[in-house]
């Protein structure tokens, strides 16, 4: 979005959308707000299930852009091999390393 400096973004973050009840809140969510604006929404979804992802683009009124499709599907037809879709580095089986993982990325601008 940052490529195109004329349009004030809002962006919100949504994270964990993982269950088809979640994903459904979410669908629920952007219908509303663009039914409430004229203009239509951008929605970039990671989804890590292919199902989930094909709802979200199915159901939600806006321009979906699904960044993990875009790099999985290459990726398996070179490899000649299915994704998990998943993996250890999406669980939290140790919710201290994981929230330490995600503060080492946080970029703090120096004032």
């Amino acid at each position: 979005m940052s490529q195109f400096e004329d349009f004030d973004f809002q962006r919100q973050t949504i994270p964990f959308v993982d269950t088809p009840d979640k994903v459904d809140a979410v669908v629920r969510q952007v219908n509303e707000i663009a039914g409430a604006t004229s203009s239509r929404d951008r929605l970039s979804a990671r989804s890590s299930t292919r199902r989930m992802s094909a709802t979200i683009r199915r159901d939600v009124n806006a321009l979906t852009l699904d960044l993990f499709q875009i790099f999985i599907a290459p990726l398996e037809a070179e490899l000649d091999a299915k994704s998990s879709h998943g993996g250890p580095h999406h669980g939290i089986a140790n919710s201290q390393d994981y929230f330490a993982r995600m503060e080492a990325i946080n970029f703090q601008p120096v004032a």
